[in-house]
């Protein structure tokens, strides 16, 4: 019987800035723009490990000792469709994030802080979503990888998304180009189907292809 025992701790702090604009159209009357910074401090000991098991790097839990800081920025629209008739939508959200390892050695020339993080939620209307992401390196000073993901759905369920990822390693060479995308159709109550396909773009060649029908009751279901 193996096992390990740790403990994390940490403590958090945010504020919140909020601005209110009127638009002047005729349906978008006003947008609310909030912006919070925030700082969080996380701390998790060193415990050896080496007499456990080890298949990947999910089998082994790093010591952790670091500073994360980063600016969110939320924007939300009042729509009045008619006297009476009001809609909110939280149509953007921009988040902006880095660390830095407190674990650093004094003297050594380890890189202490992380890519900068940068991610960008859009929704133009109800059922349309877009996202993208990106991490930009500070010491190589180019982007260290890609994602844009684009959803489209509907009030039953139906739901079509489609991703493009691209992931460069500390050389600059790319290790992932890949175009995605996946359909999910309710067919009836709790009988689902859903088909996706993966592209490789660097290889020239699809990589991946899965289809899938599932039923699903409260307690059970069975997918193939």
């Amino acid at each position: 019987f193996h096992n390990r025992t740790l403990y994390e701790t940490g403590v958090e702090a945010a504020t919140e800035i909020v601005g209110i604009f009127k638009m002047g159209g005729d349906t978008w009357t006003k947008t609310r723009h909030t912006v919070r910074p925030q700082i969080r401090y996380e701390y998790r000991p060193k415990v050896g490990q080496s007499g456990l098991p080890s298949f990947d790097s999910t089998d082994r839990v790093e010591r952790r000792n670091r500073i994360t800081y980063g600016l969110v920025n939320f924007f939300n629209a009042r729509l009045d469709h008619a006297p009476g008739e009001v809609e909110y939508l939280d149509f953007a959200r921009l988040e902006f994030r880095q660390s830095y390892d407190l674990r650093r050695p004094e003297g050594s020339t380890s890189r202490a802080f992380s890519n900068v993080f940068t991610q960008l939620d859009f929704t133009p209307k109800r059922y349309l979503n877009f996202t993208y992401n990106n991490q930009y390196s500070p010491y190589d000073g180019d982007f260290k990888s890609h994602e844009l993901l684009a959803h489209l759905w509907d009030s039953r369920g139906d739901k079509l998304t489609a991703d493009y990822r691209r992931q460069l390693d500390e050389d600059g060479k790319t290790i992932v180009d890949e175009i995605g995308a996946q359909l999910h159709l309710n067919l009836w109550e709790g009988l689902s189907f859903n088909v996706r396909s993966d592209y490789d773009v660097k290889r020239t060649r699809n990589i991946k292809s899965e289809y899938n029908i599932m039923l699903q009751r409260q307690c059970w279901g069975i997918s193939v």
